[in-house]
């Protein structure tokens, strides 16, 4: 449903706020087919993602629910014979890094399958990419008490939220296009 004007999912506000229902998240392969990898953990990570909080610069799982993202991401990746990296040596948390062979393009998206819509992360608000493309890193990290949904994952995506229905609406957009 990402991508239809008004893709949207109820919410609610907590504390000032907003929190989404999520009924899991699930990783794509970067191939032309987008055939899902890892489905059993995705289907773990359904009953362990509950709700998500919007705004901060990164996403933080819930605790159980990282474990599985990561182990679900690190096996991708070395499937693909990729040389992990330390994240601290380039100044990020991310436990998720990776030398970046010449290249390199067979990053996976990642879609948030929420109440009433599909929230798709493309691998640009997944990933970053260090300087001289050598290394990339998962920007997510680990949380104990929720997910929040943050600033690099909306990257390239319009939200609205409507405060009379309770709703997030949301539509790619190419942010570059706005100035």
């Amino acid at each position: 449903m990402n991508g239809a004007p008004g893709s949207g999912t109820p919410s609610e506000t907590r504390h000032g706020f907003y929190f989404l229902g999520l009924k899991r998240p699930q990783l794509w392969t970067a191939t032309p087919q987008h055939r899902a990898c890892g489905l059993r953990p995705c289907v773990r990570l359904q009953r362990q993602w509950g709700h998500h909080r919007y705004g901060a610069s990164r996403d933080p799982p819930v605790g159980p629910a990282y474990a599985v993202l990561k182990e679900v991401m690190v096996a991708y990746f070395d499937r693909l014979k990729l040389a992990p990296v330390d994240g601290r040596e380039h100044g990020l948390n991310s436990e998720v890094c990776y030398e970046m062979p010449r290249r390199f393009d067979s990053f996976p998206s990642m879609t948030f399958h929420l109440r009433g819509a599909d929230l798709r992360i493309e691998p640009s608000a997944l990933f970053f990419v260090g300087d001289f493309r050598e290394w990339f890193c998962l920007m997510m990290e680990p949380s104990d008490d929720l997910t929040i949904i943050g600033a690099f994952q909306q990257y390239n995506t319009r939200f609205t939220y409507d405060l009379v229905n309770r709703e997030l609406l949301f539509v790619p957009e190419d942010c570059s296009l706005r100035g």
